[in-house]
């Protein structure tokens, strides 16, 4: 039922928001949980930056929706500032991909949302787009973050090479073609295909755990068959986001 999704909706939205908070107060160096390993200023609960920036972005896209729907003012206000709370764990952390994926997440968002619902809440749109734009530069210009004490930059996830995961990818597929390597396998497929080009640097001794973007495990751990499930799930929501009545809900 459409009750029971906006409550896994916002469920989504709760805990990427605490996953936000946990973002933020990390790099303040207010550490809220006691085990010694969280102790780092780009720790998450995320398990890494890029997934943090992700789910921070794919909240702000949800709880934007929902603001777009909302009738209350009081509720409506409230996504407002969660929203810039979880805006401001993207940007704090940086990732183009997280940027990427919050931009066409609203720009989506606006275009299925209906006109009418648009218009009635273009004050606090206007007001969460001068803040989102405030709080992107002042974390992107490195002089604004100097002078707010904000010169620390959160170091960047170690990214398998497009060029290696091609390689590693293309050799599991020749072996495995149909089914892939199995879920979750990827590091074993790298440890096997790796390419020489790869022993040359100072980071010969890492191994990974993910090729450079999602199409490539997919295909190298589930395969041709597991590749086109893939593609069509991906029709398959656009389908029925196309079919929907276009509520706040289905919109995010």
């Amino acid at each position: 039922s459409k009750d029971a999704i906006k409550k896994v909706i916002f469920a989504f939205a709760g805990g990427a928001t605490l996953s936000s908070l946990v973002v933020i107060l990390s790099y303040a160096q207010v550490y809220v949980i006691p085990a010694a390993f969280t102790h780092f200023r780009n720790f998450s609960l995320a398990g890494s930056a890029l997934a943090a920036s992700g789910i921070s972005a794919l909240a702000v896209i949800i709880l934007f929706s929902e603001l777009l729907g909302c009738k209350k003012m009081i509720a409506k206000y409230a996504l407002g500032v969660l929203c810039i709370l979880n805006f401001v764990a993207v940007a704090l952390i940086g990732s183009i991909p997280g940027y990427g994926l919050l931009i066409t997440g609203v720009i989506t968002a606006f275009l299925m949302t209906p006109s009418v619902k648009v218009v009635e809440s273009k004050f606090l749109i206007s007001v969460l787009g001068v803040v989102f734009v405030l709080v992107g530069v002042v974390f992107a210009v490195p002089s604004f973050k100097n002078t707010l004490k904000l010169g620390y930059d959160y170091p960047k996830d170690l990214k398998l090479n497009a060029g290696a995961s091609w390689i590693v990818t293309t050799s599991s597929l020749r072996d495995f073609p149909l089914f892939g390597t199995g879920p979750s396998t990827f590091y074993l497929n790298f440890s096997h295909y790796r390419p020489l080009s790869l022993n040359v640097g100072n980071l010969w001794t890492v191994g990974y755990d993910k090729p450079f973007n999602e199409f490539f495990d997919v295909a190298a751990t589930l395969g041709i068959v597991g590749f086109l499930v893939y593609l069509l799930l991906v029709v398959k929501v656009f389908k029925l986001a196309k079919r929907s009545d276009h509520s706040t809900t289905n919109v995010a």
